[in-house]
């Protein structure tokens, strides 16, 4: 299947663009807690989530560190496609790992 890359510039709150385009693939997710599929991510990021919780309730949204250790565990592509450095989970799998974050802390479940 052949699909073009295609990038998005999000223009942030705070006057930052940042650039939405394919991951690089699956093989080659770096970041600090690296998993192979979803089910790890919230036992990998429950910790950073729960020490987490009260700055962003005193921010009033999501730390900064919390947001590129979700973006760099590519945790919003949980449904995009292996080829496209998703982790093409199912629903079920989803909802699972979903509930298991929301027990750490529900607005970060609600985000994802």
């Amino acid at each position: 299947m052949n699909r073009s890359a295609v990038a998005v510039q999000i223009k942030c709150p705070d006057d930052q663009t940042s650039e939405l385009g394919p991951a690089s693939g699956s093989a080659d997710r770096t970041g600090p807690f690296a998993s192979a599929e979803p089910a790890g991510l919230a036992g990998t990021l429950s910790s950073l989530i729960e020490e987490s919780r009260e700055r962003a309730e005193k921010l009033g949204r999501m730390p900064d560190d919390l947001l590129e250790a979700l973006i760099s565990e590519q945790a919003f592509r949980l449904y995009a496609p292996r080829e496209l450095g998703g982790f093409e989970a199912s629903p079920a799998d989803v909802l699972t790992l979903l509930e298991q974050i929301a027990r750490v802390d529900g607005p970060t479940a609600w985000i994802l």
